[in-house]
């Protein structure tokens, strides 16, 4: 979902962080204050169908036509400077053509309106980097497939009238939110879109094993997939005594990967409250409210168990849950106790919001993980010429021209590249999402001042607010016959939603996630663990803030957890 423009509220609610609302003043209108710059959220909705709303979304561009240069291996390949775009007897249902032509060397391609197809007048050849005319080569036919790279790189070529490419939509994050924003603006073949993300490629069929795995701890603690440098403090830090210690720093697992946290966490498909919803739009963020987010919730997943009024069939992303016949042993001694208490069983935790045990609901089928970048950028996906998907890409700076964003500058491979667009998205989580705004001189002026960044818009809100679920782990050993069996490696197969009854504390505010394995090593497998959360936290004091103006500097994160004594009491009881 794209925020701004009409709520005074920008929720930074990332799939892993689970951060909450960070009011910020009216004049971050997209269209005013800052121009051309969104931020996108994952609360498990479908981000791009839920912005179309704003306007902002499957607005067609004009513009002309636009040379879209990708990186390609194509069999058909010369080793020339550009190609002649005549297209013979036939041509493509759409009108357009693909050739490979390697530039310089390299496997690139170059696509234009073909001259029988010229709609709009485009002349019949593309000149390429060296000012050459490429010899002409037989054109394809319609039914041959041309293969196709898993990832696109990201280029700045320039075009046939030298200039470099502008794409309409930049997209600066990989992750949940980011994989969805590439799928749905894409879609929209004039627009052209470039995907950053700065970890590595997911690959349809080349996935890394351990992000595959049904079992989700081996990729959640691999630092491969990580912000290694990341580090946050999650304990209460004194601001009122400047000669308290602070509390230790710890390493956070903050995805750095295609899908982000959805390729490394624990595929649990746990839908927020709907009072949660309700209390967003009482603190401002119209449309936000459980009525309307619930037909995103349903278009977004497959549900391979239940349909009706709160599920969805045709979505990208498969949900399933373990039958109880199938839990461990562990797990069924569990759900006995939960039983004895007087909490009943919901074959649906998904269905009716209501205090119950349950089998958990994960985004999981045959056995296999589907983060959102193998839902969203599967290889059809993959195969739209106006996508790029460029990893290994690590965005340094947002480019700005007066208040307006027209484009980033990154790291690419190792070499600094320059990107213009149209639209800039940030959906690079709630920590670094806000780093790049207040870099840019978007935050709270006082912050800014002190790393002589100069200011465009003075935000106070911009990482503040920072929140995440405290939680608690109650740990014990596990009989050989209670543990995981061969049927499954999934390793949480039951839940427990409840009510704490604090006064003033909505209903379901709790939630027990019963985990029959806490490692991947054969210790873990013997142990057992009831891990407790809130999943109503009222602890909103955490806060991101820069250290260093220098992009490779993490910023820094504290969470400050367990400040609102609710929470504290929570856990406690």
């Amino acid at each position: 979902m794209l925020v701004g423009g009409h709520a005074p509220l920008c929720i930074h609610a990332d799939a892993d962080a689970r951060v909450a609302a960070c009011r910020l003043p009216a004049p971050f209108a997209v269209r005013t204050t800052i121009e051309a710059l969104h931020i996108a959220v994952a609360v498990g909705l479908d981000p791009g169908a839920g912005a179309s709303r704003t306007g902002r979304i499957g607005r067609g561009r004009t513009d002309g036509v636009r040379y879209a240069y990708r990186r390609r291996y194509d069999a058909r390949r010369r080793d020339t400077a550009g190609a002649d775009l005549r297209c013979g007897d036939r041509c493509a249902p759409d009108g357009w053509r693909r050739y490979g032509l390697g530039a310089g060397g390299t496997d690139d391609t170059y696509q234009g309106k073909c001259k029988k197809c010229a709609l709009h007048g485009v002349p019949s050849s593309v000149v390429g980097t060296a000012g050459k005319r490429a010899t002409r080569f037989p054109v394809p036919q319609p039914n041959l497939a041309l293969p196709t790279s898993p990832c696109s790189r990201a280029s700045v070529a320039p075009t046939n009238k030298g200039k470099r490419t502008v794409y309409d939509y930049i997209i600066v994050g990989g992750g949940s939110a980011g994989s969805v924003m590439a799928n749905r603006l894409s879609a929209r073949s004039s627009n052209k879109v470039l995907l950053c993300e700065a970890g590595q490629d997911t690959p349809p069929g080349k996935e890394p094993p351990e992000i595959a795995d049904s079992y989700s701890g081996t990729a959640y603690f691999d630092p491969r997939f990580h912000w290694t440098e990341l580090k946050v403090h999650t304990q209460v830090v004194s601001h009122n005594n400047p000669h308290e210690s602070r509390p230790p720093l710890r390493k956070y697992e903050q995805a750095r990967v295609l899908g982000g946290g959805s390729s490394i966490n624990g595929q649990m498909a746990n839908r927020g409250a709907p009072t949660d919803y309700e209390e967003w739009q009482s603190r401002g963020a119209a449309g936000w409210g459980w009525n309307d987010v619930l037909p995103y919730f349903k278009k977004v997943e497959r549900d391979l168990d239940f349909d009706g009024p709160f599920h969805g069939k045709d979505g990208r992303i498969p949900v399933r849950r373990i039958p109880r016949e199938h839990w461990t042993g562990h797990a069924k001694a569990v759900g006995k106790a939960f039983e004895e208490k007087g909490f009943k069983f919901l074959p649906d935790q998904n269905g009716e919001f209501v205090d119950g045990y349950f089998p958990v609901t994960h985004s999981n089928a045959d056995e296999r993980r589907v983060s959102a970048a193998m839902g969203y950028l599967d290889t059809e996906t993959r195969k739209r010429s106006n996508l790029t998907i460029s990893t290994d890409t690590q965005v340094k700076s947002l480019t700005f021209e007066g208040t307006r964003c027209v484009g980033v500058t990154a790291m690419v491979g190792g070499k600094e590249q320059e990107f213009r667009g149209r639209e800039i998205i940030l959906s690079s989580g709630a920590i670094h999402s806000p780093a790049h705004l207040m870099r840019a001189g978007i935050g709270p002026v006082g912050q800014l001042a002190d790393l002589g960044i100069p200011v465009i818009s003075a935000l106070p809100g911009v990482g503040q607010r920072l929140m995440d679920h405290p939680s608690i782990a109650l740990s014990s050993f596990i009989r050989r016959g209670a543990r995981l069996t061969e049927h499954t490696g999934r390793h949480i197969h039951l839940g427990l939603r409840y009510s704490s009854g604090l006064p003033g504390i909505p209903k379901g505010d709790m939630f027990v996630a019963v985990v029959s394995k806490s490692a991947w090593h054969a210790v873990g497998e013997q142990i057992a663990s009831l891990l407790t959360f809130i999943n109503k936290t009222y602890s909103e004091t955490g806060q991101v803030k820069l250290t260093s103006r220098d992009w490779r500097s993490e910023p820094l994160v504290e969470f400050n957890l367990l400040s609102d004594k609710r929470d504290l009491d929570r856990l406690m009881s």
